[in-house]
């Protein structure tokens, strides 16, 4: 309808009005004395998200288009402008690489545990192969130690994701294959047997995905 197509098309004018006034900033600012981190939040809404995206895979879930966002850094130390790293990076990273950044080792700063990794090594070589095999996101609501009527866990690797979600008390799996991009397609388990690399990759994931976190259904 009506509605939906101005709203999309408000978000649409709201991205290039960030992008235009990004664009002002990157100007205003010394390029070989300053590192901007440009990160996306949490995808896009569902009711302006466009095909191929789901929008029932969007903003507020675990699947790709509620957790694969824009990272982008222009700093001094990026040895190809305009490359790409294909390693797993994760938001917790950020604050490893702004302490690697300031000389400052992380456990000068905190004495708490921190599972972020420094992106440097990544600016310097985009070809650098990641330091994760595997990548790990979660959606839990209320905030805090639960119980929780918002569930979701999801654990993917270089092609396969597995997403595991708490209905009715029951967590319920959903394995996709994401060697064509990130749009997720067909849920594998449903669709039928797996094949033989979607089963060895099941069966790895879903035996490390409770070795990450107390898989307990709360209610």
């Amino acid at each position: 309808g009506s509605g939906a197509s101005d709203m999309k098309g408000g978000v649409a004018a709201m991205v290039e009005a960030l992008d235009t006034e990004i664009g002002r900033l990157l100007a205003a600012v010394d390029p070989a004395k300053t590192h901007v981190i440009f990160m996306g939040d949490n995808g896009t809404p569902g009711d302006v998200t466009t095909p191929p995206f789901d929008p029932d895979h969007a903003k507020l879930t675990v699947h790709e288009g509620g957790v694969g966002v824009p990272l982008i850094v222009r700093s001094p130390l990026v040895a190809i402008p305009g490359s790409e790293s294909g390693a797993f990076v994760h938001a917790v990273d950020l604050f490893a690489t702004v302490t690697d950044l300031a000389g400052v080792l992380v456990g000068d700063v905190t004495s708490a545990p921190v599972d972020g990794q420094s992106l440097l090594p990544y600016l310097g070589d985009p070809a650098r192969p990641g330091a994760r095999a595997t990548l790990y996101v979660e959606r839990l609501a209320p905030n805090g130690p639960g119980p929780y009527f918002i569930d979701a866990r999801a654990l993917r690797e270089a092609r396969f994701k597995l997403v595991r979600t708490l209905q009715s008390g029951t967590y319920v799996d959903a394995l996709y294959d994401l060697s064509g991009g990130p749009v997720e397609g067909d849920d594998l388990l449903a669709a039928g047997p797996l094949s033989p690399d979607a089963q060895e990759a099941y069966d790895r994931l879903a035996s490390e995905l409770p070795c990450l976190v107390n898989l307990q259904p709360s209610g």
